[in-house]
């Protein structure tokens, strides 16, 4: 049989037996990143419903804030009401200093009110944005697990068609090392056969 034809089939071979272990590395790795992926989703859900948490705690104290603020408010009104009605009968600088500290005390329990609510406000718009953002991400999450899935699907379409081909292979190349055995041995069959008619056509033209 001719070396390099039986050279050539046995690399082939050889590259197809390779196969099917390059394939199961890939297929491990696709898991791999198929788990990975899975992992990140949850750990962005798990975000996503701590930012939630924080958001409600700081409405909740937000309205619990305003509700104070409102009580703290009302009752400086009245003190202030009061204070004026007392004015006449309170020395000028006591009614002035009352006057002051529930203008002060006002002033503070705005910005104080004001404060919370604009952190409540932004707080609203990053969950907002970030709201938005975690969908996108999981939404593109979603499709790489789609095309992981569909990956694997066809790397084990791959892997049957290898396994097939390289059966198929062997199979042509013990055919064909066969045939060519049989040739060989036909060919020698027809040597010896030559050679003997070659001596007998001798021995006559000798006689």
């Amino acid at each position: 049989m001719d070396r390099n034809y039986e050279d050539k089939y046995s690399d082939l071979l050889t590259l197809l037996e390779a196969l099917p272990e390059v394939i199961r590395t890939l297929y491990k790795g696709i898991s791999t990143l198929k788990v990975s992926i899975e992992l990140l989703s949850e750990r962005v859900n798990e975000l996503e419903r701590t930012l939630g948490s924080v958001a409600k705690l700081i409405d909740e104290k937000t309205t619990a804030l305003v509700n104070t603020t409102n009580e703290l408010k009302e009752n400086l009104r009245d003190l202030s009401s009061t204070s004026d009605k007392l004015s006449e009968e309170l020395p000028k600088e006591v009614a002035d200093a009352v006057r002051n500290a529930v203008s002060q005390l006002t002033e503070t329990i705005n910005k104080l009110e004001d404060f919370y609510m604009n952190m409540s406000n932004e707080l609203t718009l990053i969950k907002r944005s970030f709201g938005d953002q975690v969908t996108v991400t999981l939404e593109s999450m979603n499709e790489i697990k789609g095309d992981i899935l569909s990956l694997r699907a066809k790397i084990e379409d791959l892997t049957v068609c290898v396994n097939e081909l390289s059966t198929t292979v062997r199979k042509e190349f013990d055919e064909t090392r066969s045939k060519v055995h049989e040739l060989e041995l036909m060919v020698a069959d027809l040597s010896v056969r030559l050679t003997s008619l070659e001596q007998r056509v001798k021995g006559v033209l000798h006689e």
